[in-house]
């Protein structure tokens, strides 16, 4: 019986003991990853620091760059020529389309686009010939290529033509900084 009566005494300490022991544990552990965590970051962030000067001389080196060209070019990088896009877009027309008429009209400026209207008119065999032209002009981006208007009709001889109204459609890339 002695033995009950000093476990009884002493199982309320050991109990206390163990839930302080347990909240140590925890607390340990807890303050071990906050660390770990804190030391990650502060190593991004140095990082960071270091790379932020880098960064800032790259920036300069195209700064740079740009004012050269600028001065011993006479190019100014901010002003892109849309037009030279849209006659690269016209002449690769020119080469897929070998026996069409291809009508070209006037650039016209309508906001932040430039648009050059082109008229094709070409004898078609099949209907492959059609899907093809069709999937050859939607594959233009730069310049995009909108067909406003397609028609396919039977001409003298018994020749099938296929005619398509459209235009190429460029972003001006006029900005309003002009320095």
């Amino acid at each position: 019986m002695n033995y009950f009566d000093y476990l009884r005494k002493r199982l309320p300490l050991y109990i206390i003991s163990g839930i302080v022991f347990g909240l140590a544990l925890f607390s340990l552990i807890v303050i071990g990853r906050y660390h770990s965590h804190i030391t990650g970051v502060l190593t991004d962030m140095e990082t960071i620091v270091l790379n932020k000067d880098k960064v800032q001389k790259q920036i300069q080196e195209i700064d740079d760059l740009d004012r050269y060209f600028k001065k011993e070019f006479n190019l100014d990088l901010t002003n892109v020529n849309a037009d030279r896009f849209v006659f690269r877009a016209l002449d690769d027309l020119r080469a897929h389309f070998q026996n069409a008429v291809i009508n070209v009209n006037r650039f016209e400026n309508s906001g932040n686009t430039q648009e050059l209207p082109v008229g094709i008119s070409t004898p078609i065999r099949n209907y492959a010939t059609v899907l093809d032209s069709v999937h050859f002009l939607e594959s233009f981006t730069l310049p995009d290529f909108e067909i406003r208007h397609m028609t396919i009709s039977k001409g003298q001889a018994g020749e099938v033509t296929m005619t398509i109204n459209g235009s190429f459609v460029m972003p001006s890339f006029q900005t309003g900084d002009q320095t």
